[in-house]
């Protein structure tokens, strides 16, 4: 019953704020995508012989050896699910040191993550990802956040390594690599930090 882990590895990326202004580059790069994610009770989420459950909804995903490893060895994982166009996926984040977290990522039936969106039970947020490609070739995702938050545009560009050499676009504001108070799940929870750098 489970349905194809994506990717099970080390996450490396550095994080912006955007300059708001009257052009917006980052428009014209290379597409963008409708994200909504929902913040899960990372609690409730358990796993037997490599089979991981949430809230009732048993076995839903067999973990390769190596994310059960993972998966074991990393005290507090954050769980969200995100909507993205029309593709459902569930993920577990580690906690992030500096520039860097574990991640686990599956797939799940989109009707199953719109039954989870239904419930209006989970903190979340709602977005416009554009993807922006830099000279150096490294890939930007710019986000335009909704709702409450609406007028926040953050950047982000993942990495190989954390020194890895980036050239930062002019349209970039403060970096807030490693500030939890900005995460997307403390923005859901919590919405935008009374205090602002």
């Amino acid at each position: 019953m489970g349905f194809g882990a994506r990717k099970s590895h080390i996450e490396i990326e550095r994080r912006f704020f955007v300059n708001v202004q009257e052009t917006h580059p980052w428009r014209e790069g290379e597409g963008s995508s409708q994200i909504s994610q929902f913040y899960l009770h990372s609690n409730e989420v358990l796993q037997s012989e490599g089979w991981l459950s949430y809230m009732g909804v048993k076995r839903f995903q067999k973990m390769a050896e190596s994310e059960l490893e993972l998966f074991q060895t990393e005290a507090d994982w954050i769980a969200r699910m995100r909507l993205v166009d029309e593709r459902a996926v569930f993920t577990l984040k580690g906690r992030r040191t500096n520039a860097s977290a574990h991640e686990l990522e599956w797939g799940l039936p989109l009707a199953l993550g719109h039954q989870i969106a239904a419930t209006g039970a989970y903190p979340s947020v709602s977005k416009r990802r554009y993807e922006w490609r830099g000279a150096d070739g490294l890939l930007w995702e710019v986000d335009e956040f909704e709702g409450e938050l609406a007028g926040l545009i953050l950047a982000e560009v993942e990495l190989p390594e954390e020194d890895h050499p980036v050239e930062l676009p002019p349209w970039l504001g403060l970096e807030i690599t490693g500030d939890h108070s900005w995460s997307n799940a403390q923005l859901a929870h919590a919405g935008r930090p009374v205090k602002q750098p």
